[in-house]
């Protein structure tokens, strides 16, 4: 019971996350569970669509500098693995070896620029096309009150079978979503 309970909670934290990135919100009615907005929904202000062009360094600038003009400081930059590849290369054209050299890659972890110092996260829930920048400090993702995520017995258990389910309510709030930003429609492949 134990190790399927960890699976399933497991299984729901990756769902909130889902929800968190890419959620709509939905009202709650008879027979229709509620739902929350994500980050990438809320994001209209500095939202960039680049039709099917290859990640560079001046996207994220412009992100970066449009935000910190709105009052923002964007400290993250979340990426699929395809992105993060991409980011991988913006000091290709000044990296240099020679023929002793045994070792190569390239590996981005933090990205400086005059607009702040952003950590880069590789998110395999991240869409392919998508790189998303926020300031952490303007983010909120929490339970509602008193509807923390906890495992709970289902009434139809009995002495020889036992059920449980996972319940738990979360909600996401975005403040001035302008400090924030996203990269849409990035090549892929």
């Amino acid at each position: 019971m134990d190790a399927q309970l960890a699976r399933s909670l497991k299984i729901a934290w990756i769902n909130w996350e889902r929800a968190l990135l890419y959620g709509r919100k939905v009202a709650p009615s008879s027979g229709v569970a509620s739902a929350m907005d994500g980050i990438l929904v809320r994001i209209t202000t500095n939202a960039y669509a680049k039709s099917g062009a290859y990640l560079t360094e001046d996207f994220v600038l412009q992100m970066l500098q449009d935000s910190w003009a709105a009052g923002g400081s964007i400290d993250t930059l979340a990426l699929g693995a395809f992105q993060k590849r991409q980011a991988n290369k913006f000091l290709d054209s000044q990296r240099m070896t020679t023929r002793t050299d045994r070792i190569a890659g390239s590996v981005i972890d933090t990205y400086t620029s005059d607009f702040g110092t952003c950590d880069i996260v590789l998110d395999r829930n991240m869409p392919t096309d998508t790189v998303l920048g926020i300031e952490k400090s303007r983010i909120g993702f929490g339970p509602l009150t008193d509807h923390a995520l906890r495992a709970a017995p289902v009434e139809t258990s009995t002495g020889t079978k036992k059920a449980m389910q996972i319940l738990g309510q979360y909600t996401s709030e975005t403040r001035n979503e302008n400090a924030h930003g996203k990269i849409t429609g990035l090549a892929t492949s």
